[in-house]
């Protein structure tokens, strides 16, 4: 994840102000009316209309803004329209709330997607990760998120199936795989080389909510990341993980951090931190929000390496990057206050000490992290019920975009709604 140094840049305004897009209002066209482009058979499965050829650019956005409309169910009779691998064409597909089956991955796969991303599909099974491995060509992106029967508990379990990973020695064969997630990974710390060792091109990996990592000793596997991810995943010798992790030297971003700082509690905090970062030459962006990661806060001189002048810093774990500075520090959460510290070496700090570090706060953790944004939604709100924000425009844009995001998340509706209730309000004193 890049994270711009201004906040101007960070947030775009664009999906909520001015008018829609001529396109934009044609697919919703098109998906008011799917009988436009497709006919409907007896048990409800679609067929697009004969004569109709749409490339990836059409495809994919027919499938994003089905998802949007209310009039559709997305699943297996609507994907059916993606049959025909010549008439369409789909490249990058997204698919959330969906009840869609095995069924549709494999005519999705067939299109020999670049990107594919699965949430809170709770019917797709392990039958459709062969089903990707046998088109994974171009395979460049793959997540599962909130799939309970992909569930991944011991791969040793199906040697008498088809699915024998042992005997065949992978889970996922994708060659050009760079980035991948997998969230709430159940498998012992020893299966980790079966399910990420046939990746050999991976940069990105996210274990997000994983219940067993070890003290990632599969690093081997994985020498290429620039990224990972470890969010909500709770590291019982954090010290033999450090030192495992600082071998991966291409690392550009790390991300610790926890919804509940009980998990989060790790001994010798600075001197983990400082071994930690000063381990990984080219970190440039590290989230760890909800840990005790950042210390007590006493500003002092680093006594580890004499050779080296370091300047005041108030979180001495981090006192090596004082004069080359992190792009971006995650601190929402974390103990004794540390976002609220005054040298604090890095450019970009999300935490809660001022509206513009919750607002950074809300959009690190828009998308994968439904714990926190509903924390830091009800932060924005006592801002606005209590204080004042100075960047209005940017808290209305989060709030509306964490709604139409996680609209089943009842506590992030909440917040929400009160949140623009104290917005609207604070607009019409001006």
């Amino acid at each position: 994840m890049e994270i711009m140094a201004h906040l101007d840049l960070i947030f775009s305004s664009k999906q909520y102000v001015g008018p829609e897009s001529l396109a934009d209002l044609c697919f919703r066209a098109i998906c008011d009316n799917l009988d436009i482009i497709s006919t409907r058979g007896r048990r409800g499965y679609r067929t697009l209309n004969k004569g109709l050829v749409f490339p990836s650019e059409i495809c994919d956005k027919l499938v994003e803004f089905a998802q949007k409309n209310d009039k559709i169910e997305v699943d297996d009779r609507f994907f059916h329209i993606f049959q025909d691998v010549v008439a369409t064409r789909l490249r990058r597909v997204s698919i959330c709330h969906s009840a869609i089956t095995d069924t549709s991955i494999a005519a999705i796969t067939k299109h020999q997607v670049t990107h594919l991303a699965f949430e809170d599909c709770g019917l797709i099974s392990k039958l459709g990760i062969e089903d990707i491995n046998a088109n994974a060509k171009n395979l460049q992106s793959l997540a599962f998120r909130g799939c309970p029967r992909l569930a991944l508990v011991d791969l040793t379990i199906y040697l008498d199936s088809a699915l024998d990973y042992v005997k065949r020695g992978y889970v996922f064969r994708a060659p050009n795989l760079k980035h991948f997630a997998f969230e709430h990974v159940e498998i012992a710390p020893a299966q980790y080389t079966l399910l990420l060792g046939s990746l050999t091109n991976l940069t990105h990996l996210d274990l997000s909510n994983a219940t067993k990592i070890g003290s990632l000793e599969f690093h081997t596997v994985v020498p290429h990341l620039v990224s990972l991810c470890l969010y909500n995943v709770r590291i019982i010798d954090f010290k033999a993980f450090v030192e495992n992790v600082i071998k991966l030297k291409g690392l550009r971003h790390l991300d610790l951090s926890q919804s509940n700082n009980k998990q989060g509690s790790y001994k010798n905090p600075n001197q983990v931190l400082s071994k930690l970062v000063s381990g990984l030459p080219n970190l440039v962006s590290l989230d760890i929000g909800g840990t005790n990661l950042a210390g007590r806060g006493v500003a002092e001189r680093s006594v580890d390496d004499e050779n080296v002048e370091y300047g005041l810093c108030d979180i001495q774990g981090l006192a090596c990057r004082v004069n080359n500075p992190l792009q971006f520090l995650g601190l929402y959460g974390t103990r004794e206050g540390a976002c609220r510290r005054h040298d604090i070496p890095a450019k970009v700090i999300a935490g809660d000490a001022n509206d513009e570090q919750i607002l950074i706060a809300a959009r690190v953790s828009m998308n994968h992290k439904p714990e926190l944004l509903q924390k830091v939604l009800n932060d924005l709100y006592h801002v606005f019920r209590y204080e004042s924000c100075e960047r209005m425009d940017q808290a209305l844009c989060i709030v509306l975009e964490a709604m139409e995001k996680h609209i089943a998340e009842k506590h992030i509706q909440i917040s929400g709604s009160a949140t623009l209730f104290y917005i609207v309000k604070t607009k019409e004193k001006k």
